[in-house]
């Protein structure tokens, strides 16, 4: 899978848990769900951070904390064209790439 469509999942994400739990994610948090390594992650985040779709706090050491999405990140979810234009993936198919539980 290629960036921007990792970017698409961990956004979702990212939108499950500000709905849910009115939180932000830690990488850690990322890992564990997604069973992906650091680096995959990394990318995702920094594309969805330099889109302006998430408010992403990078660590002097390499690792990360995303706060929020901002508005344009939630409006994206909550539509699903224009998720599937920016991403190039149907929202009904997100988090196929994930390690299964």
């Amino acid at each position: 899978m290629g960036i921007q469509k990792d970017a698409g999942e961990m956004l979702v994400l990212i939108h499950k848990y500000y709905i849910e739990k009115n939180s932000g994610i830690k990488d850690k948090q990322f890992m564990e769900i997604t069973g992906w390594d650091m680096d995959r992650l990394r990318r995702a985040m920094v594309y969805l951070h330099e889109k302006r779709f998430i408010y992403l706090i990078q660590n002097i050491d390499g690792g990360f904390f995303v706060i929020k999405p901002y508005p344009d990140g939630i409006d994206i979810v909550e539509n699903e064209g224009m998720f599937e234009t920016t991403f190039g993936i149907n929202l009904g198919v997100v988090n196929v790439s994930w390690k299964k539980k």
